[in-house]
């Protein structure tokens, strides 16, 4: 992996027997710094954090198999130690719609305390976000199917979010705290793009919901 260290371009290559992934990275809009939010980044995520999107052209190889792609593509960065038990249940968003509108949240609740960070980059503008109202539909097992989600930011812009979603899996970075991902087809302001929902649950949690009867 290499970057520039001017948050512009990055070129990644990563090679198994298995898989292979060769790509280029360049920023479609500035890094968004959590530490610049008035309360700073939550200190049990991390001492800092950046998030940004952009385009991504590469290859990937499966086996045999070669796909070359050219699409949107987004990468973040923590500094420091995350404490996942401190937090009690997120949902941790990232969208696009092309290199024309890039939307970011991380909702999260910790502390007796509901915390937002993100930002929406439209129109040339990019801000932070001020207020999140984000609705998601789980199945049965507490996999999230869709959501809807309201931003406003400190423009005044509001974003609207709507994402179907079409696959997902468990990511367990503490055995204690498991995170659900999900991709999806995302609408954003009525444009089609794409999107990525992580949703955090303590897995004692998930364990005591598929023993009950479900609410």
């Amino acid at each position: 992996m290499a970057h520039d260290l001017r948050f512009d371009r990055a070129r990644v290559h990563w090679d198994t027997p298995e898989a292979r992934v060769d790509f280029d990275f360049e920023a479609s809009h500035p890094p968004y710094a959590y530490g610049s939010h008035p309360r700073g980044c939550p200190p049990y995520a991390a001492d800092n954090r950046i998030e940004q999107s952009g385009r991504v052209k590469g290859t990937l190889a499966l086996g045999k198999r070669s796909i070359s792609f050219d699409a949107t593509g987004h990468r973040d960065h923590s500094w420091g130690v995350r404490d996942w038990h401190a937090m009690q249940h997120y949902e941790w968003f990232v969208g696009q719609v092309g290199d024309e509108v890039s939307v970011h949240f991380w909702h999260i609740q910790a502390l007796g305390r509901t915390e937002v960070r993100g930002y929406v980059y439209k129109d040339g503008l990019m801000a932070v976000v001020a207020d999140v109202e984000v609705e998601v539909e789980f199945d049965k097992d507490y996999w999230q199917r869709c959501y809807t989600t309201k931003l406003t930011d400190e423009a005044g812009r509001v974003t609207i979010v709507t994402t179907e979603v079409f696959g997902h899996y468990t990511l367990v970075p503490d055995p204690g705290f498991h995170l659900r991902e999900s991709e999806g087809r995302s609408t954003i302001d009525g444009k089609r793009g794409v999107g990525w929902m992580e949703v955090a649950w303590p897995a004692a949690y998930l364990k005591h919901l598929a023993k009950v009867v479900q609410y």
